[in-house]
């Protein structure tokens, strides 16, 4: 069942976050909680949505619990609707969440579809039910994580390649439809980031991995861009890789 637990909303501006207790997600939302935000914490494990509530909240932020399956459109759509209620306002939606499995020619069905309704529909879930809140305020940001693999795909690789291009295709539209209303749109593509999904591969030590705190600067820069700049796409390269080359396998 999805729930929310409103906390010291006050009057601070709403950032949803998907993914939001593992890798990049838990990131992100430690970097809009420090920086004044109320985070919407969206995961299916209710009990890493509390660990990080725990950490947040003990730092003075401010938490709304959301376990939920974003590749569920009612239930998003269900949870977005009382969010609207409770805050009044949606700020920024951060799609974070995202799954990984190998393969092109081999991938197993279940594998395939699991990662279309992850990192595509669920991101479009979200997108679909929060567009309308952001519409009526005219204003707020949407930002997507894709991959560098969504620009340049890699052998063995190419269900989870499909469903980033695919998302960042679709962000491309929205960005030109939405920015009409007053909303901006940015996808960020980063190649091979510290988080447990990255660990098989070892040839890139841990160190030279794109922390993912580097993706919340991201977030911070395309968030002090004044209403005058569009930023549609940012890219984020290991240095490490640039200088020596791609083992990938």
């Amino acid at each position: 069942m999805v729930y929310m637990e409103k906390r010291q909303m006050n009057e601070r501006p709403v950032a949803v976050v998907t993914g939001a207790t593992r890798g990049i997600g838990r990131a992100v939302a430690h970097g809009f909680a420090a920086d004044g935000y109320a985070v919407v914490a969206v995961a299916r494990n209710a009990e890493g949505i509390e660990s990080l509530a725990a950490e947040l909240e003990g730092k003075g932020g401010a938490v709304l619990r959301c376990p939920l399956d974003v590749a569920d459109p009612q239930a998003v759509a269900d949870a977005i609707e009382r969010l609207a209620k409770e805050t009044g306002r949606i700020d920024v939606l951060f799609n974070g969440a995202g799954i990984v499995h190998r393969g092109t020619s081999s991938i197993a069905d279940a594998q395939q579809r699991h990662l279309l309704d992850t990192n595509l529909l669920g991101a479009i879930n979200l997108i679909r039910a929060t567009a309308p809140v952001m519409k009526a305020a005219r204003s707020g940001y949407v930002i997507n994580i894709a991959s560098r693999s969504a620009i340049y795909p890699k052998a063995g690789n190419g269900g989870y390649a499909a469903s980033k291009a695919a998302l960042r295709a679709y962000s491309e539209a929205l960005c030109l439809e939405l920015v009409k209303e007053g909303i901006k749109v940015s996808t960020l593509c980063p190649s091979y980031v510290h988080t447990d999904q990255s660990a098989r591969q070892t040839w890139l030590p841990d160190a030279a991995k794109i922390p993912p705190s580097d993706l919340y600067a991201c977030v911070r820069f395309l968030l002090a861009l004044s209403p005058a700049s569009a930023v549609k796409e940012l890219v984020v390269d290991c240095s490490h890789v640039l200088a020596h080359g791609e083992q990938y396998v």
